[in-house]
């Protein structure tokens, strides 16, 4: 099981902190997670993702989950890796209290990377097979050997890319596109396509 520990103590506080009573913290997960932040309950940052750990069947979250397999969910990242998480208890079908510890579990996916990962190995056979027109390819791959080397992992060969082709390499893992993943982050932002980093990735890796 994941390392659970309770800290109760600190519901109390964070519920005058943050001037919202803890019964409507409920479906409020990732306003919840940033509030703690902001009034410094807890150090780290804010992240969104899936829940992917079990539900409860007399949770709110019990139908959508069942049929997803996921619920969309927002927790705190600790120094250290570990996580606070104020709104668990909502999944479990329990009193409220506050979850401190590591995912041993892996009951939390940032940026709901599961799912992406699951989608991108069909994406990819479709992209390499598909004849795009000349003028789709706008987008130019730099010289620089750290971003050539990154887009040659996907498409060997390729000087100019589709935006289709940008989308794609843009939502892998940050681990996946691995450690110059930042300086891809960076190009992918200056041709104009910020959008397609997922939010979550792109604080992780930017900040």
């Amino acid at each position: 099981m994941s390392d659970i520990r309770r800290a109760d103590h600190l519901l109390k506080i964070a519920a005058r902190k943050i001037k919202m009573p803890v019964e409507k913290w409920a479906g409020n997960c990732y306003a919840i997670a940033v509030a703690f932040i902001e009034k410094k309950i807890v150090p780290g940052v804010p992240r969104y993702g899936h829940w992917r750990g079990p539900v409860h069947e007399e949770s709110q979250f019990f139908g959508s989950h069942e049929a997803l397999g996921f619920s969309r969910h927002g927790w705190v990242e600790q120094p250290g890796e570990t996580i606070c998480d104020p709104t668990r208890w909502v999944f479990e079908h329990v009193e409220p209290y506050i979850f401190m510890g590591f995912d041993t579990e892996n009951y939390y996916d940032l940026g709901g990377q599961t799912l992406r990962d699951s989608m991108n190995e069909g994406r990819l056979r479709v992209i390499r097979s598909t004849i795009f027109k000349k003028k789709d390819y706008e987008i130019v791959v730099p010289r620089d050997s750290k971003i050539k080397k990154v887009v040659h992992s996907f498409f060997p060969g390729l000087k100019r890319l589709t935006r289709q082709h940008l989308s794609f390499i843009a939502n892998q893992a940050p681990d996946v596109v691995g450690p110059d993943v930042k300086t891809v982050y960076q190009w992918i932002i200056k041709t104009g396509n910020a959008a397609y980093i997922p939010v979550d990735n792109r604080m992780l890796i930017l900040g």
